[in-house]
């Protein structure tokens, strides 16, 4: 049999798993963990933090489509702690250690045999304190932006919006969304369905953590005054703060498309999504931010109030 010609992509990338199995460290001096609901800004962020390029970036590892360890998890899955199913804990327990490899975690790494490890996702707020609970040392920080910036964004991008993977998770319901079932189904348009969907994303983990125990970082704040929100983070995972921020906070996302929004950020209008809603779209938003409380987080010019966590 003609053996299949390997491309040179395919070649590289089996010489670095191969090199990871074989040389990097058995343990990771730091894991730091960073969530947000998609569009949230979480890669520009995770940018930040590995400015130095000293952390080895676990990209979008619960993404079941693209993992073939977590194809057993819901897109937005929840657990209480008390789960133990081999099926789910073994692969988060691998992830955490930085025992887990494909191309699609490694996309975004540039530096294989780094001593600590960023674990960056948009799927797994509803696991954060179920994966806290079983690796308690691990820092995590969630993203908050303001819900009409990510709807408009995911739905400009066709992501379109769904509530069908909430209403699908019996113990999630009873546990946290009985009281929002109504507000939940009548959600009709994709924008009621992806603000809907980030009350839901958000309103968990910010109900499940005490004080102290997960940092809470605006996105507006990095744009709005970047210097006490870039040093707050830094602080609570323990790393120096970079020398020269303008140029650490100018690094674009990679997943960025327009590779527009980050360039210049003294031009960057951190709530231009007021331009993009009409007065009556905006009033359904603040219906369903009302309903689950989480009009406290932002006043109506989409600056962030930050009532951080549960009172």
């Amino acid at each position: 049999m003609i053996p299949v010609k390997k491309t040179l992509h395919n070649i590289k990338h089996e010489f670095l798993i191969a090199g990871v199995k074989l040389f990097r460290r058995k343990k990771f001096k730091k894991t730091v963990f960073l969530a947000g609901s998609g569009r949230s800004g979480t890669t520009w962020i995770g940018n930040i933090i590995n400015h130095k390029n000293d952390y080895r970036i676990y990209f979008e590892p619960f993404h079941p489509g693209k993992v073939t360890e977590f194809g057993l998890f819901n897109s937005r899955q929840y657990f209480r702690d008390e789960v133990s199913d081999p099926a789910f804990l073994n692969p988060m327990n691998l992830l955490i250690q930085g025992k887990l490899s494909n191309k699609w975690i490694n996309s975004r790494n540039r530096n294989f045999y780094a001593s600590k490890l960023l674990v960056k996702d948009i799927r797994a707020n509803l696991l954060l304190h179920w994966i806290k609970s079983h690796h308690p040392d691990l820092k995590v920080i969630l993203v908050l932006r303001h819900p009409c910036a990510v709807a408009l964004s995911r739905i400009k991008l066709k992501w379109g919006g769904s509530v069908s993977q909430f209403l699908s998770q019996p113990e999630l319901l009873q546990d946290y969304l009985q009281p929002f079932l109504e507000i939940m189904r009548a959600a009709d348009s994709d924008l009621e369905k992806c603000v809907t969907a980030w009350c839901i994303e958000n309103y968990v983990p910010l109900r499940q953590f005490n004080p102290g125990e997960i940092l809470v970082c605006y996105y507006e704040n990095f744009i709005i005054d970047p210097e006490p929100e870039v040093r707050k983070m830094l602080n609570f995972i323990g790393d120096p703060f970079p020398a020269d921020l303008e140029s650490n906070l100018s690094f674009s996302s990679d997943t960025n498309w327009n590779r527009s929004e980050h360039s210049d950020l003294q031009e960057f209008s951190f709530n231009r999504w007021k331009s993009e809603i009409t007065p009556a779209d905006y009033a359904k938003v603040k219906n369903i931010l009302q309903k689950f409380g989480m009009d406290l987080f932002y006043d109506d010019d989409g600056r962030p109030l930050s009532p951080e966590l549960k009172g």
